[in-house]
């Protein structure tokens, strides 16, 4: 009973004695914190938490600009093709790609672009791997071919394109046409440069004038089918070489701009294999005599695809007249033949091939520029 009574009296000084307000506050609090854990316990077990990972995926680009509509949350997952906004600069379809046509930069640091603007760019691979390439002209070091504007790199140099990126040219007053064909640059125009003499029988004399006949003395026939010129005056040499052997600079000259000069003979057969003519001298073939080839005639001819646009301009005979204009042209080369003849081409208006003889040198014919 004494026991009892003591576990009484210490109870209820636990609870009344101000010595032990701590421990009652303690008890509370503990009672507190157990009521509130075991209720939100409860309440978790009855109101299940549901949780989800949500993904994007854009499967193309193909439903274009939309900057109205919004996706939902529990909708289009998968297969969103709208898109709020794209560069200019882009082509979109169902897949994205960088357009690019001309663009111009400037580049100041490397030599090879001379501190200057160039508008050769293209777009090299696709995606991430993307990239902008600037090309390098022709002379500027490279290391491989697709460094170069030009498309070939030799010798660790881009190669230079025969007409350099030009496609005229102003001479003594007139601008003439440029077209490249092979490693090779010419006039695609008949020389038409000097003063013309007064009638077919007048003959160049031995001066530092460039001297020439019009077809029919008519100056406009200059303009259109080129001035007819001796040999001699086109090499602008003295009027006895017409007669006798001169010897020439190699090349020759003569009367065509700085940096140009009248083609030899075996230019003229570089450009004559390179449309396809047999090597050789072989019948029909470019060594030989009279005419040779198949269709090289059509394609130098006015029209031709090679775009050298031979016209048949007729001759100066040696007798002072002028005949065969819109039948037969005619080109002198820089080459001897002998003391008196010079090698030339002849082009029929009936015959696709191309004739190459060596004649008196007193000949008018027309003159062809190719860059040296």
């Amino acid at each position: 009973m004494k026991n009892k009574t003591n576990q009484k009296e210490n109870i209820s000084r636990v609870l009344k004695d101000k010595e032990f307000i701590p421990l009652r506050l303690s008890v509370i609090f503990l009672l507190i914190f157990v009521v509130t854990i075991s209720y939100f316990g409860l309440y978790k077990l009855k109101n299940k938490i549901f949780a989800t990972d949500y993904s994007w995926t854009q499967s193309d680009w193909s439903a274009g600009e939309d900057q109205v509509t919004t996706a939902d949350y529990n909708n289009n997952a998968t297969n969103w093709t709208k898109y709020y906004s794209a560069s200019s600069s882009l082509t979109i379809g169902n897949d994205i790609s960088l357009s690019f046509d001309i663009a111009t930069s400037t580049d100041t640091t490397d030599t090879n672009f001379n501190s200057g603007t160039t508008s050769t760019v293209f777009v090299s691979s696709t995606g991430s791997s993307a990239s902008l390439v600037l090309l390098k002209p022709g002379g500027a070091s490279c290391t491989t071919d697709n460094e170069c504007s030009t498309g070939g790199c030799s010798g660790g140099l881009c190669v230079v394109p025969p007409c350099a990126g030009l496609t005229s040219l102003d001479y003594s007053g007139q601008t003439y046409g440029l077209v490249e064909i092979g490693t090779q640059c010419w006039f695609a125009e008949h020389l038409n440069v000097g003063t013309k003499l007064a009638s077919g029988s007048t003959m160049p004399s031995n001066n530092s004038i460039i001297e020439k006949w019009c077809y029919s003395n008519s100056t406009v026939n200059c303009t259109t089918y080129g001035g007819l010129y001796t040999w001699a005056e086109a090499n602008q040499l003295a009027a006895t070489c017409n007669t006798t052997s001169c010897i020439l600079p190699t090349p020759s000259q003569g009367i065509c701009p700085a940096g140009w000069h009248i083609p030899t003979d075996d230019e003229i057969k570089t450009l004559e294999v390179y449309l396809g003519m047999c090597t050789g001298s072989g019948a029909g073939c470019v060594d030989a005599i009279g005419y040779r080839g198949t269709d090289q005639g059509t394609q130098l001819k006015s029209g031709g695809t090679s775009g050298f646009n031979i016209i048949l301009s007729g001759l100066r005979n040696i007798d002072g007249s002028f005949l065969l204009q819109n039948t037969r042209g005619y080109l002198w080369s820089a080459s001897e033949g002998s003391a008196s003849y010079g090698w030339y081409r002849f082009f029929d208006a009936s015959e696709a091939r191309v004739n190459n003889s060596n004649y008196t040198k007193t000949y008018g014919f027309p003159v062809r520029c190719l860059k040296d």
